[in-house]
């Protein structure tokens, strides 16, 4: 398959961040109040028309959030799928000894969690009717969370649905020999779009055919995957405008760095080509939780997915620190790819410079800028202090450090906030 580019604006992205949220975790009503720097685009807004034109008139573009790896058993109202009924309990997955499989999540089994057969026709019409009434609210595209291989479907030919009889969803169990229920002829068969083909083919072509109904709304519209794996892994990554990394260096789920750009530089390499057809990365993180604290971790974090040609998400986990001042930054064209030298890596940019030191000890970074990049001094985002380029720029140990240009005869900053 042609894999397409992700528009324009969201390729020249930077930051993008969730719908803010309240302290308790729930989506905040509303934006008012809310300091979103330069955001262009929040994921997992509210679903409603409401949240979705309070957005537009502040000029950022929304995803609504969706999932189409399983299905809320009794679930009602939004609950990022499309609603299941038991009547439609043939699109449901079976595995190979007949059962419907519960959804495992963070290594426990869900009991109200079922997953779905994406290569069940009834499936991927609810989706894409699903699909239809989300666009139709005027968002600007989705957030496919959960993508990633899928479990294989065997019930293919097999008769599931709903009993009159017994009052509750049924599936013929495989080790019978013989049926002697006939309520079993009355149920629905179990169909799938690509009998030839495993779940991983089928899902393939279900996220193709959302993204097209996406796109018709407006191409302008995006796509984003939560995971997925890139095209040369057999990944799913390809059928969105852009793909997410998920817990980013630093996460709930850990207590320390994950890594250094030193030791991921394999990983950044991976994504290369990902990025040159005009796709994007979205590196999230998750602030707070190793003893670095927020501030050093989130300039870390920001600087690492610039280096990579990522754009940052923190999921506002900053809080009201002083990295808030990440969300107003705008560094704009690279001019220069991601270099080392004197153990510092860096990346110049039209409108100034990111630094990561990786090392234990301070690091002083001498670069030539190149002539677009010209500057009378810079101003260390971290700090707020001016710093005169015939100095170069002291990094900090263990530590990303973001440097905005003072251009020739401007020095108001556009840039964040001057102290």
């Amino acid at each position: 398959m042609k894999i397409d580019s992700a528009p324009k604006w969201l390729q020249e992205a930077e930051i993008i961040n969730e719908w803010p949220r309240s302290p308790q975790g729930s989506a905040s009503p509303t934006l008012e109040g809310q300091d979103l720097g330069k955001i262009p685009l929040l994921t997992h807004i509210p679903c409603s028309k409401s949240a979705i034109e309070e957005a537009h008139r502040r000029k950022i573009r929304v995803l609504i959030y969706a999932a189409f790896m399983d299905t809320l058993y009794g679930g009602e109202g939004y609950t990022g799928r499309p609603l299941y009924r038991d009547k439609d309990a043939d699109m449901l997955l079976i595995d190979k000894d007949g059962r419907f499989m519960n959804t495992v999540m963070d290594g426990t089994y869900r009991m109200n969690r079922y997953l779905v057969c994406a290569n069940s026709k009834k499936y991927l019409d609810k989706a894409l009717d699903y699909v239809k009434s989300l666009m139709d609210m005027g968002a600007d595209g989705l957030f496919i969370d959960n993508v990633g291989p899928r479990e294989s479907c065997y019930g293919h030919n097999l008769p599931v649905g709903y009993s009159q009889r017994y009052k509750t969803v049924i599936v013929p169990w495989p080790g019978m020999k013989k049926q002697y229920d006939k309520e079993i002829n009355r149920l629905p068969v179990h169909k799938h779009l690509y009998p030839n083909k495993d779940h991983n083919y089928a899902f393939a072509r279900f996220l193709e055919k959302i993204r097209d109904v996406v796109k018709s709304y407006n191409p302008e519209n995006v796509v984003i995957l939560n995971g997925g794996g890139l095209p040369e892994e057999g990944g799913f990554a390809q059928y969105g405008d852009g793909t997410m990394i998920e817990s980013f260096i630093c996460s709930w789920a850990w207590n320390k760095r994950q890594y250094t750009y030193t030791s991921a530089l394999k990983m950044v390499e991976a994504y290369k080509d990902y990025l040159a057809r005009g796709k994007v990365v979205v590196a999230l993180s998750y602030l707070g939780y190793t003893p670095y604290g927020i501030n050093e971790d989130a300039f870390y974090c920001y600087v690492f997915a610039r280096l990579a040609g990522f754009i940052w998400a923190d999921g506002y986990t900053i809080g009201n620190n002083q990295a808030k001042v990440l969300y107003s930054v705008k560094l704009g064209r690279v001019l220069e790819e991601a270099k080392e030298k004197e153990g510092v890596f860096y990346r110049v940019f039209q409108d100034g410079i990111v630094a990561l030191n990786d090392s234990s000890k301070v690091k002083n970074l001498r670069v030539n800028l190149p002539k677009e990049g010209s500057a009378n001094g810079a101003r260390d985002l971290f700090s707020g202090l001016e710093i005169p380029l015939k100095d170069g720029f002291k990094v900090p140990a263990n530590s990303g450090r973001v440097y905005l240009f003072l251009k020739s005869g401007n020095k108001k900053e556009k840039n964040g906030s001057k102290k």
